[in-house]
């Protein structure tokens, strides 16, 4: 498969690079670059602080207004990820009064493995996994703020105006029949451990303490987490460089003495994710030259450059993608257009895609007694 890389992405992947310790970076010596289109690019990514963090450590001529604009917006992500910091650490606490244990999934919990860089990571809403099942956490839920919108794994906590919360009872789900039983007993077996698992989150002066999911744990969660966008939405490279950072800290910790790769090899072919870890392992090593030391499996060239390519046409989440720019859609448009792109990548999960609509059939027989339970209806 030929990939097309715009040369903005080829640009954009560099300044990461050089944010990410690389100090030779010849694609950026040029004097002819259009900043413009960098940082729009950077926007399509939603990486747009990290980028931030390549342009300090370069010595370009930047046109003034384009880099003052660029340091407003690092500044008030910066701004945003201690709110959520604070949002975070609140969430718990209240939680824990009510007897729930928890622990921040992806976001701040991944966040804080970005080091000095973890400011300028862009945050999105907050994921929290709940010690519960569905009935607790909807119990609790609807306790504080009633609402309609929940799926087979987690649902909505409307506390704040500014910033949506998702509580899970499970972290993902998964349509094929083949890997949906192990990967549920994985999280049940898992559950404990990561709210049990205190980590830091730094801002400045200040910091904030929660838990949240180990590394070893990341390993096989946040691999999870992009496989699902990568299969119904789309995924950009602020989820590629997540998992950048989860496998540097994953191998460089105190957990990875020995040969540790055995086990988390068959961890990823109990729950189907063996080849999509190696096509992340060539996108890591082609965009942020991750060094092969960090590779747990083999890089997939072919498989990796369908992911590439989804990654330079679609952008964060796939939102730039063609097939997603859509509004005002109806439910069964909304459910034709998914068909349409499982049916695109069907042979990266044929049981799982052709599943799909059955689990959905499923799941809204469920929902509907479950919004009777709790007398949701309007």
């Amino acid at each position: 498969m030929k990939i097309k890389r715009p040369l903005a992405f080829n640009q954009l992947s560099a300044l990461l690079r050089v944010a990410l310790g690389n100090t030779e970076e010849p694609i950026l010596n040029s004097e002819n670059i259009d900043w413009s289109e960098i940082y729009k690019e950077s926007q399509k990514q939603c990486v747009v602080g990290i980028a931030f963090a390549g342009i300090e450590k370069i010595k370009h001529n930047i046109p003034k207004r384009i880099l003052l604009n660029w340091y407003m917006v690092s500044e008030h992500i910066k701004q945003g990820n201690e709110k959520i910091y604070q949002r975070c650490v609140d969430l718990q606490k209240q939680c824990y009064e009510a007897g729930l244990r928890s622990a921040v999934l992806k976001g701040a919990g991944v966040g804080s493995l970005y080091g000095n860089l973890s400011l300028l990571r862009v945050s999105g809403d907050i994921d929290l996994w709940v010690d519960a099942d569905w009935r607790g956490v909807m119990d609790y839920v609807n306790s504080i703020s009633p609402n309609t919108e929940f799926d087979s794994k987690h649902t909505h906590l409307y506390q704040w105006n500014d910033t949506i919360v998702e509580m899970h009872w499970r972290p993902a789900v998964n349509n094929n029949p083949l890997y949906k039983r192990a990967l549920d007993k994985y999280f049940q077996y898992e559950v404990d451990g990561q709210c049990r698992n205190s980590i830091v989150l730094k801002a400045d002066d200040r910091e904030y303490v929660i838990t949240a999911p180990t590394a070893k744990f990341n390993v096989i969660y946040v691999l999870r987490h992009i496989y699902g966008h990568f299969l119904y939405e789309g995924v950009g490279l602020r989820q590629i460089m997540d998992y950048y950072f989860v496998l540097k800290s994953f191998i460089d910790s105190e957990c990875c003495q020995g040969d540790y790769r055995p086990e988390v090899i068959q961890r990823m072919r109990d729950l189907g994710l063996y080849g999509f870890s190696r096509a992340l392992m060539y996108v890591l090593k082609e965009i942020f030259g991750l060094e092969d030391r960090y590779l747990i499996t083999k890089p997939d060239k072919a498989l990796g450059d369908v992911l590439l390519q989804e990654i330079i046409e679609g952008g964060n989440f796939g939102h730039s993608a063609k097939e997603n720019q859509v509004y005002n859609e109806g439910f069964m448009h909304r459910m034709m257009r998914r068909v349409q792109r499982r049916a695109h990548l069907l042979r990266y999960n044929a049981l799982g895609t052709l599943c799909a609509p059955i689990y959905k059939i499923s799941f809204l027989m469920w929902k509907r007694k479950v919004i009777r339970k709790y007398n949701l209806l309007k």
